[in-house]
């Protein structure tokens, strides 16, 4: 039933490992200002991949635009630039520069640090002591940012712009996904056990607790994030079909205003105009297919499945958690038990010394 989206991911994501967090400074080859697209020598960009471009100038260098790669071919990186809007202030003069042929085109400048979305703390540690070379900026940061709300790609772009996060690292339904920040692409995805996760966070693991957004704000914002797996499986299948049909859209823009130009009369031009809005429908249908009357009634069978076992799962562990709190307890009771024995004899050892030293003074 999900296996197109499975599909899609495999698309986005490589299953080898990479090195994310080393910077790659290349030189640009060539600009075509018309379509607002750089070139230069790929080495092991991947598309998806956002960056910036850095003009020198005499006396200082400046950000003239960001980047990100929408294509690579026989190793050359073919990139679209935007205005750089990270360290945008509305009080202060903006730079006007337009990328020129020698900048230098820079990717994973920030990409040493990372915000992790996990469903509970054991999975958050895991993954933590297996990335050492990433630091993770605290959950509790993001978290408080969100102030409540459910994430999404949006708002997580604009907690990566003030922390200075390259990356994400976000768990779904057994898998670990390494997402570009900026572009939210998936850069690399990994196979990843969840089947043992009992009680998940919301909206992820975090230590903050009882962040309120206001009446208001839970009657707009819902509730999505508290079914964790659902909510985060949605949002990367969502986000992979938007940048698809976006991708879709503008090659049949391009080929339609080819054969515009060419066709010879208006009843022409809009007969293919018809015809490629029903071919963009079509694709849509095809990456995002409507569920039948039958698969929808599965996929509430299988969560319905899923959330009594996660229920079951959340017994437990509740039970195993109250067993470790009677252990510790236990231990904790042990331990005053002994100080206080250890404080008795000291005790009673000081006043023994004291009675000897009276009978020696007489």
């Amino acid at each position: 039933m999900l296996k197109w989206f499975f599909m899609v991911l495999g698309l986005c994501g490589l299953l080898n490992a990479k090195d994310w967090s080393a910077p790659l400074k290349i030189n640009i080859d060539s600009v075509d200002t018309a379509r607002k697209v750089v070139q230069f020598q790929a080495y092991d960009l991947q598309v998806g991949e956002s960056g910036y471009i850095l003009a020198k100038l005499t006396d200082y260098d400046v950000i003239a635009a960001s980047l990100e790669v929408f294509s690579i071919q026989n190793g050359v990186a073919y990139a679209r630039y935007t205005p750089y809007k990270v360290m945008k202030q509305k009080h202060l003069p903006t730079p006007r520069m337009v990328p020129k042929k020698g900048n230098l085109a820079i990717f994973r400048e920030f990409n040493s640090q990372a915000f992790l979305i996990a469903p509970d703390l054991h999975t958050y540690e895991n993954i933590k002591d297996d990335h050492t070379d990433i630091t993770f900026i605290s959950s509790d940061l993001l978290v408080a940012f969100l102030n409540g709300f459910n994430p999404t790609a949006k708002t997580l772009r604009r907690a990566c712009d003030i922390y200075s996060v390259g990356l994400i690292y976000l768990v779904s339904t057994n898998r670990l996904n390494i997402l570009d920040c900026q572009s939210f692409a998936i850069l690399e995805t990994k196979p990843f056990d969840t089947s043992k996760v009992g009680r998940t966070f919301t909206p992820f693991f975090s230590r903050v607790e009882g962040v309120d957004r206001g009446t208001l704000g839970k009657i707009m914002a819902g509730g999505k994030a508290r079914h964790y797996f659902s909510y985060y499986d949605n949002l990367l299948r969502r986000e992979s079909e938007k940048k698809l049909v976006r991708e879709i859209k503008t090659q049949d823009k391009k080929e339609l205003e080819k054969d515009i130009k060419n066709a010879r009369n208006a009843k022409q031009k809009q007969a293919l105009e018809k015809e490629y809005n029903k071919e963009i429908k079509e694709e849509q249908q095809q990456i995002a297919p409507t569920l039948s009357k039958q698969q929808k009634v599965e996929e509430k069978s299988l969560d319905q499945t899923t959330n009594k076992e996660r229920a079951k799962e959340a017994k437990e562990a509740k039970k195993e958690r109250k067993q470790e709190l009677a252990k510790e307890k236990q231990k904790k009771k042990a331990e005053k038990k002994a100080k206080k024995a250890e404080k008795q004899q000291e005790k009673a050892d000081k006043k023994r010394i004291r009675q000897e030293e009276k009978k020696l003074e007489q």
